[in-house]
């Protein structure tokens, strides 16, 4: 949560337009020193 401007930049950079679905929650409490936490989204067509 404390970096989430910088992880909206890179974000950013990283896909073009048509930014595909994420979540932003904080682990850290959780986890332990955790720096990022990848959850899926996914679609069956």
């Amino acid at each position: 949560i404390n970096n989430f401007n910088e992880m909206n930049e890179v974000y950013r950079d990283f896909f073009s337009s048509d930014y595909p679905a994420r979540l932003c929650v904080s682990g850290v409490d959780i986890y332990g020193g955790l720096a990022v936490e990848i959850d899926v989204i996914a679609a069956v067509e």
